[in-house]
């Protein structure tokens, strides 16, 4: 049985992003590994070590409960965790446990900021431009004042 590694942080973008793909596949066995945000700098001083891995381990049920009902329906064996390390890390360790899995990643990209890399051998994302969000807003400023005029 083959056995496929999914990374998650949203679960509707994950379930639009397995969906499709599950489809024409037979039956494997998936671990959902749920990647939860992170606390900025302010609230994570007043929260305790354990309180954070707590706070995250409720975070990661809470959203891949849904999305291992829907893969499990499918026929497929589901296990759940939740990532507490780098994920270069978490996916060195599955692999060297359950052999050769795949790995897919699921998370939804996000403007600004590069998602954290799964795999050693995964081209890492340059830094954006901090000029970017300026620039595309003056794009879009100049595109509406165009239009209105």
């Amino acid at each position: 049985m083959d056995t496929l590694i999914v990374y998650i942080d949203d679960a509707d973008y994950a379930t639009r992003q397995l969906t499709p793909m599950l489809n024409g596949l037979e039956a494997m066995h998936c671990i959902l590994v749920g990647c939860p945000p992170r606390l900025n700098r302010h609230a994570g001083q007043w929260v305790s070590k354990e309180a954070h891995k707590r706070w995250r381990q409720e975070w990661g049920e809470k959203v891949l409960t849904d999305i291992a009902r829907e893969v499990g329906q499918r026929g497929n064996t589901v296990s759940t965790r939740v990532a507490h390390d780098r994920l270069v890390n978490v996916t060195r360790q599955l692999r060297g446990q359950f052999g050769g899995a795949r790995v897919f990643d699921a998370r939804r990209p996000k403007l600004g900021h590069p998602l954290e890399p799964v795999t050693q051998d995964q081209p890492s994302q340059d830094p954006p431009s901090p000029w970017l969000v300026v620039g595309s807003a003056m794009a879009l400023g100049a595109a509406v004042s165009s239009v209105v005029e």
